[in-house]
C-alpha cells in the first residue's frame, strides 16, 4: 500500500476532478541516547476514509443512513476499528469538503493493522497516511523527552489551499519543546484529485517533505531505565541524576512519578489531561530540574571547606557536638538527642553532627560560605535546554549567629536543585574543575553528518588549600564506609561511594514536607561518576537521607556498575574489596573546668608553678606533632 511518504512521477490530471492542494507533516527528527538507541522516533499510521460524493451534499439524510449501514456491514475487527461520525461532524463536512473523504476512524499503526487495511480496501474504503510520533522507551526519560501538543485540527470549517492535511504537532515540553525547530523539519505539499463520487484519482507531490534533525543525548538509556525503575520502586515523589563528574555528561536524569508521552499521540483526552493535571502528586512536574529544595546537610561539605580555608577551624581541632546549643535565646538542635563528644571536622562531617556546624559556622561568618556555594554552581541557573529551570536562591548575606546557624545546615534561604547538587557533588570529585551540566551532545542530519557538537564544558575552581580538599573527600568516603556514617546505608562491598546524607524541612505551596537527600560520587570509576537522589513528602513522615534515600542510591550503584548492564560504567579493578571502617569517633574528652576568679590564689596552686606563670596552650598542627609536644613537655 503506497503512503504519501512514497513519492511518485505526477501523472496528468484531468479537466473533471476537484483537487485538494494540502500540506503534509515532516517527520520528526529523533531523539537518541548515546549509542543511538530512540527515545523518541515516528511511525506509519493509515487512516480510514469513506468516499463521500458530490450527490450526498443533496441527500444528506440518505447518504447518512448510507454510511451507517455500510459500517454495520462490515467484517467485526473492521468495524470495531471505525467510527461513526457525529451528526455535527458530518453535516460540516458535507458543507465545506466534499468530494473529499470522510474520516471514520482513528490513527491505526501501519505494521500492526496490515490485515485492518486490506479488509478496508475490500470493503471500498479509503486510507489516508500519516506520521506519528513513537515514544518506544515508553515513560523512560519521560519528562526530558517531553510530549507534544496538537496545533492544528483539520475539518473544521471551508478548506484553505495549502492548509495542513491532517494535525499537527509541536513540541509542548522538554526537549520535544526546547528543539522544535530542529527537530520538526520542513513540510511537504501534495495534491490530491477527487472525482464526482468521491474517489481518489490521483496524489501529485508538490514538495517532499524534509525530515527533521536526530537529537543525541548523553543519557545512557541502560542507566535511565534503572534510575526510573528504582525511583518507581520505592513510590515517593522525587528524583535521581547520574552525571559523568569528568565532563558533566548527564547519563540520566529521572523525576517521579511520571506520565507517558505516548499518551498524547495521536492526542490526549480531556478527561485524562485533568487526571494529570489534578494529580496532587504532580506527575507532570520535572522535580529533578525545576524542584528547588532547602539542601540540608549535602551543603555541610561546602561549609567545611569554606571553614578550613578561611582558617577559622583547622583539620585538627575539635568541636564539642553536644545535642543542642543556644544561640541568640534559640535552641538549635542536632539531629541526634546523645552527647556525641569532641569531634574533628572529618568526624562532624560523618556524622553529620549540627551543633558542630553551627559552631563552625558562626566562626567562620556567612561571607565564606556564600562565596564557596556560589563557587560550585549554587545559586545559578544551570544551562541546560529544558524549560523552568531551577535557580535555586542563596542569601545575600545571614546577618546573625541563628541565621548562619541556620544556613550551615542548608536551612534559612539557600535552596537547589537536584541538578546543582549533583555538579556541586561533581566538583567535590574532581576537586579543581566544576563541570557544566550536558544533556544534548550533537545534532545530525539524517543521513548521520554532525550539523551542530555541543562541547563539554568546566569552570575552573578557585585555588584552595589542596589538603583541605583532601579532608573533605575523606570524610565524605567515611560517611558511607564507616560503621558509625550516617550513609552507611548506601554502601557496597564492591564500590567505593562517597557521599552525604541530608534531611530538610521544606515549605512547598503552602505547605510543610520533609526532604531526603543522598548525593555524592563514585570517584574510582570510569568515568568518574556524581549521583544525587531526593524524595519528597509531607510534615509529619519519616523519612530521611539515610534511611530513605541512601538504600535507593544503593540500588541504583549496585545495578548501575553491573558487568551485564549495557551502560558506560565501569568499576575500577582496585574496587573489588572495600574496606569497613571500625575506628572510634568522637573520643570522648572530659573538660578542664575552670578556677573561679574569685576563688584563684596563688597559694592554691601547686608549688611547681607560680601564678604569674601561665601555661601556653600548645599549637594544635596534627595530632601526632601535638602528642609529641605534650611529651617532651610533661618528661
Amino acid at each position: 500500500m503506497a503512503s504519501p511518504f512514497e513519492f511518485e512521477a505526477p501523472r496528468q490530471s484531468r479537466d473533471d476532478l476537484f483537487p485538494a492542494i494540502r500540506s503534509i507533516e515532516a517527520p520528526r527528527g529523533q531523539i537518541l541516547d548515546r549509542k543511538g538507541r530512540p527515545l523518541a522516533s515516528n511511525y506509519l499510521a493509515g487512516i480510514i476514509t469513506y468516499p463521500c460524493p458530490l450527490s450526498a451534499v443533496e441527500q444528506p439524510e440518505q447518504f447518512a443512513q448510507q454510511l451507517r449501514a455500510h459500517l454495520e456491514s462490515l467484517p467485526e475487527t473492521l468495524r470495531e476499528a471505525c467510527k461513526l461520525p457525529t451528526q455535527h461532524e458530518l453535516t460540516k463536512h458535507l458543507e465545506n469538503r466534499a468530494p473529499e473523504p470522510l474520516t471514520i476512524s482513528s490513527p491505526l499503526d501501519a505494521e500492526d493493522s496490515d490485515a485492518i487495511f486490506t479488509l478496508a480496501l475490500e470493503a471500498d474504503l479509503g486510507i489516508k497516511w500519516v506520521v506519528l510520533r513513537d515514544y518506544p522507551q515508553g515513560d523512560t526519560g519521560a519528562h526530558l523527552i517531553g510530549h507534544l501538543k496538537g496545533d492544528f485540527i483539520p475539518g473544521q470549517g471551508a478548506p484553505q489551499e495549502g492548509e495542513p492535511d491532517w494535525r499537527t504537532y509541536s513540541g509542548a515540553v522538554g526537549l520535544e519543546q526546547s528543539f522544535q525547530k530542529r527537530l520538526s523539519g520542513k513540510a511537504g505539499l501534495i495534491m490530491r484529485l477527487f472525482d464526482e463520487e468521491g474517489a481518489e484519482v490521483e496524489t501529485n507531490t508538490i514538495r517532499k517533505p524534509i525530515p527533521g534533525h536526530n537529537l543525541v543525548l548523553t543519557i545512557d538509556l541502560s542507566l535511565q531505565e534503572i534510575v526510573d525503575s528504582e525511583l518507581a520502586r520505592r513510590g515517593l515523589p522525587g528524583a535521581a541524576i547520574l552525571m559523568n563528574a569528568h565532563n558533566g555528561d548527564l547519563l540520566a536524569m529521572a523525576s517521579y512519578p511520571t506520565f507517558s508521552p505516548s499518551a498524547f499521540v495521536p492526542w490526549i483526552g480531556a478527561d485524562d489531561f485533568d487526571e494529570l493535571a489534578k494529580d496532587q502528586r504532580d506527575p507532570l512536574y520535572h522535580r529533578a530540574v525545576s524542584a528547588s529544595y532547602p539542601p540540608g546537610s549535602v551543603f555541610k561539605p561546602l561549609v567545611a571547606l569554606a571553614a578550613l580555608e578561611s582558617g577559622a577551624i583547622t583539620p585538627y581541632e575539635r568541636i564539642y557536638c553536644e545535642p543542642s546549643l543556644t544561640i541568640e535565646g534559640r535552641t538549635f538542635r542536632n539531629w541526634s538527642d546523645s552527647d556525641e563528644g569532641m569531634a574533628s571536622i572529618e568526624e562532624g562531617l560523618v556524622r553529620s553532627c549540627n551543633t558542630f556546624f553551627y559552631q563552625a559556622a558562626i566562626s567562620t561568618g556567612a561571607r565564606p560560605i556564600l562565596n564557596k556555594a556560589s563557587e560550585y554552581g549554587l545559586g545559578r541557573q544551570p544551562d541546560v535546554p529544558l524549560r523552568n529551570v531551577a535557580r535555586g536562591r542563596l542569601p545575600i548575606d545571614a546577618a546573625s549567629p541563628g541565621a548562619i546557624a541556620n544556613l550551615s545546615i542548608g536551612q534559612g534561604e539557600v535552596l537547589a536543585s537536584p541538578l546543582q547538587v549533583v555538579t556541586m557533588m561533581a566538583g567535590l570529585c574532581r576537586g579543581k574543575r566544576l563541570p557544566e551540566p550536558r544533556l544534548v551532545s550533537r545534532i545530525q542530519s539524517q543521513d548521520f553528518d554532525v550539523l551542530e557538537a555541543v562541547d563539554a564544558k568546566a569552570v575552573s575552581l578557585p585555588d584552595g588549600h589542596e589538603q583541605n580538599h583532601h579532608h573533605v573527600q575523606r570524610a565524605l568516603y567515611r560517611v558511607v564506609n564507616h560503621e558509625r556514617g550516617t550513609g552507611s546505608s548506601a554502601r557496597l562491598d564492591h564500590l567505593p561511594i562517597s557521599g552525604k546524607t541530608g534531611t530538610s524541612q521544606w515549605r512547598h505551596d503552602g505547605k510543610e514536607g520533609t526532604v531526603a537527600w543522598f548525593a555524592g560520587y563514585v570517584h574510582d570509576s570510569n568515568p568518574p561518576l556524581a549521583f544525587v537522589v531526593a524524595f519528597e513528602e509531607d510534615k509529619g513522615s519519616s523519612i530521611s537521607g539515610g534511611s530513605t534515600a541512601a538504600p535507593v542510591a544503593r540500588r541504583i550503584l549496585s545495578r548501575a556498575f553491573q558487568t551485564e548492564t549495557q551502560s558506560i560504567l565501569r568499576a575500577s579493578e582496585r574496587s573489588a574489596n572495600v574496606p569497613l571502617y571500625r575506628y572510634p569517633l568522637f573520643a570522648k574528652v572530659e573538660p578542664i573546668k575552670a578556677i573561679p576568679v574569685d576563688e584563684f590564689h596563688p597559694h592554691n596552686q601547686p608549688v611547681s608553678r607560680r601564678a604569674s606563670q601561665p601555661i601556653r596552650a600548645i599549637p594544635v598542627e596534627n595530632e601526632q606533632a601535638s602528642l609529641n609536644k605534650l611529651d617532651r613537655f610533661t618528661r
